[in-house]
């Protein structure tokens, strides 16, 4: 998938995103310290990472680092969005940040690094810009100097025979001392894609012609020079279709010397250096999906390096064997699908740990009922979730927080980072949303140890006609507490509508020492509208003192009310001397419905005929739309010049939905108006006008017979 088509994806929904380099100034990256980037997960809640504070931010906001931008000491935060701005903030003593301050990177940006290549001991920024790599000298004060452009080399890749080399668009960037000259220099991840027409065939009915269209990933070594400047770049193929979404620079085979790490579509490449500033050639290994960073770490304690891999809704640990290859290990359950992660030491118990974001998603329906919803909204609600482990390769069941509030539309935590920001020895958590527009900072209380889940039950109700009935919602403790246990709730809309159908309720439930239950009543509103059973829901969020691990109840109404009945009038018309004449039969209900109903028709000879040429045969289906109260079947009556009795046909109505039939018949009758003999001795029937037809809730009027 080429960055283009994974951006865009990305941009139009939750796809699980792709790639992002590690930390910058580290020689190597087994310690396992630097940040992770991540996105947002599911329903459930142990505050062990609470909400801070939150910034606002850029739309497209996919990258974040905390560093150094000033001389105080403190960590600053560096957020680069794709829609070409950076933003920064200083960093506070407490472990907040300043208002922001501003940079332009360059055209379509897509990964940022950070570090010194000019020697005057000041940071400066780093972007993987689409055509190349943005550098940004920094002014020491939390400003930057505009961009000047690294291009990337052209290349030639295996069946691409143009004689103009292909350019190389840049997807990543990582920075690391490649040489060990105490100067840092570049890894740039870049691809280049080109098609050779495939042919033509027959294709299911038609002739088509194709391309075979080739993307082929790309590392770019660029030595620093101390000053700013590069050397030219040292390329290598890592082959068709291997795209480095992600890049680290780190010892991983354990000779001292730095090595590149590239995570791709499907797996890893290593590319061992040679500590003069050259590298090999990669060595692919590994299985998952590529996150949004690389993270490297020994979480088995063997003395090797390992790192995560995403592996469908949870994480797949990548075990090296201390010479550039991995092993994917079984997946490691999160809960929900994991965009990004990382190894850190989140308890500060000398053992590394896994973190990992996503989102849980859910739709509420504004119009309609399930299963036909016309209209409705998403929501999203951001968790972390951390799985501690043993220092032998094990961990244990995850533990989840929930990072701020349910919130309207999608949610994408594409830029992570985990660092100590408070001071007390624990690393806190920094993300930004790429939908939501901010950057959510969370502190690191330390409590990681077993708590009390919460979980909440169902209720269903029978509405009634009138008045309210309470559907309860019973909240339970599960584990030992010593008291303080408190979980905010609130009801949200399904298909039944607060207001209309239920009565809006939140709050907080607090648990004291030994409590273990709590009850939520919810008003149901009585009515007196057949319709289908509806749902809505009550959501736990914000836990304190336990963790949700059931956070919603669903709440059922069920509907008492009597199906309408259903009718047909009668028709009697002229048939006239010629041609056709419609004869419009009305179907009606003795009330609207909440639900669709539907009914059956078909035509019946009476002394009118089908076969004497009287009227046309017709059968089908009526269909009402909830609320709707009367439909029309039109039959269309042949005209004639005959001198006969007046004549009489059927409509019979059959087979109904949501709905009971109290007048199935309706009869047509054909009055004659030739005259003559036959006709001194029967009724003859003035000819009616029937007003134009609308579909609407008026009840129509029309001759009736007496049943």
């Amino acid at each position: 998938m080429s960055f283009n088509s994974w951006l865009q994806n990305l941009r139009s929904a939750l796809v699980p995103g792709r790639r992002r380099r590690n930390h910058k100034r580290r020689g190597s990256l087994r310690a396992a310290t630097h940040r992770l980037h991540l996105e947002t997960l599911e329903d459930r809640c142990l505050m062990a990472f609470n909400v801070m504070s939150q910034y606002a931010t850029f739309i497209g906001s996919l990258d974040l680092q905390l560093t150094q931008i000033d001389a105080d000491g403190r960590l600053d935060m560096v957020v680069l969005s794709d829609r070409g701005l950076i933003s920064v903030r200083l960093g506070n003593a407490d472990g907040t940040f300043g208002p922001t301050l501003y940079a332009a990177p360059g055209d379509n940006p897509r990964m940022l690094a950070t570090g010194d290549f000019t020697g005057d001991g000041i940071t400066d920024l780093v972007t993987a810009n689409s055509a190349g790599v943005g550098l940004l000298k920094g002014n020491g004060n939390g400003t930057f100097q505009p961009p000047t452009s690294i291009s990337l080399p052209g290349v030639f890749p295996p069946g691409y025979t143009d004689p103009t080399p292909l350019v190389q668009g840049s997807l990543s960037v990582a920075t690391g001392d490649l040489n060990g000259d105490g100067k840092l220099d570049l890894v740039v991840g870049g691809n280049a894609s080109f098609s050779i027409f495939g042919g033509c065939g027959y294709y299911y009915g038609y002739y088509g012609c194709y391309d075979n269209n080739y993307n082929d990933g790309y590392v770019n070594v660029l030595l620093g020079n101390g000053a700013g400047g590069f050397s030219p770049a040292e390329v290598h193929d890592l082959g068709t279709s291997r795209l480095p979404y992600a890049l680290a620079v780190g010892d991983i085979n354990g000779d001292g010397r730095a090595d590149v790490i590239t995570a791709n579509n499907i797996d890893l490449s290593v590319l061992l250096g040679d500590g003069a500033g050259a590298v090999g050639d990669p060595i692919s290994s590994g299985s998952g999906n590529q996150l949004r960073s690389i993270s490297l770490g020994d979480v088995d304690g063997d003395g090797k390096v390992d790192t995560i891999l995403g592996n469908g809704d949870g994480l797949s640990v990548q075990k090296g064997d201390g010479l550039g290859s991995f092993a994917a290990q079984p997946r490691l359950s999160t809960g929900s699908g994991v965009h990004s992660a990382a190894i850190s030491d989140v308890n500060a118990d000398g053992q590394l740990d896994l973190v990992a974001l996503s989102a849980i998603h859910n739709f509420v329906c504004t119009l309609g009922t399930y299963p036909s919803c016309y209209s409705g909204y998403s929501t999203t609600t951001p968790q972390a979730t951390v799985l501690l482990g043993n220092g032998a390769g094990a961990f244990a069941s995850p533990l989840t927080s929930q990072l701020g509030s349910t919130k309207v539309g999608h949610g994408y935590l594409a830029g992570v980072a985990l660092a100590d920001l408070t001071g007390d020895g624990l690393p806190e958590l920094v993300v930004d949303d790429y939908h939501q527009q901010n950057v959510i900072v969370a502190t690191n209380n330390g409590n990681w140890g077993p708590q009390p889940t919460i979980v909440i039950s169902d209720a269903s109700v029978v509405e009634g006609n009138s008045g309210t009935t309470s559907a309860l919602f019973t909240v339970t403790l599960v584990g030992a507490h010593s008291g303080s246990v408190s979980v905010n709730y609130a009801t949200a809309n399904n298909m039944a509508v607060a207001g209309s159908d239920y009565t809006t309720k939140s709050g907080t439930l607090t648990f004291g020492p030994g409590e273990s239950t709590k009850t939520i009543s919810v008003p149901v509103k009585g009515d007196t509208v057949a319709e289908n059973d509806e749902r809505f829901y009550v959501n736990l969020s914000n836990a304190v003192g336990g963790q949700v691990t059931d956070g919603q109840g669903i709440g059922t109404i069920v509907d008492d009310d009597a199906a309408p009945l259903i009718k047909i009038s009668d028709v009697s018309k002229i048939e006239g001397n010629g041609g056709t004449t419609w004869f419009v039969f009305t179907v009606s209900l003795s009330a609207a419905s909440g639900k669709q109903v539907s009914v059956n028709f078909a035509t019946a000879d009476g002394t009118a005929t089908v076969a004497g040429n009287d009227y046309v045969a017709a059968s089908g289906t009526v269909v009402f739309a909830p609320g709707q109260k009367a439909a029309p079947i039109a039959i269309l009556v042949r005209g004639d010049t005959t001198k006969e009795a007046n004549e009489t046909f059927f409509v019979n109505l059959i087979g109904a939905t949501n709905a009971a039939i109290s007048d199935s018949q309706g009869v047509g009758t054909i009055g004659n108006d030739d005259g003559g003999a036959a006709g001194d001795g029967k009724r003859k029937l003035a000819s009616t006008s029937l007003a134009a037809l609308f579909l609407t809730d008026d009840t129509w009027t029309t001759t009736r017979k007496r049943k």
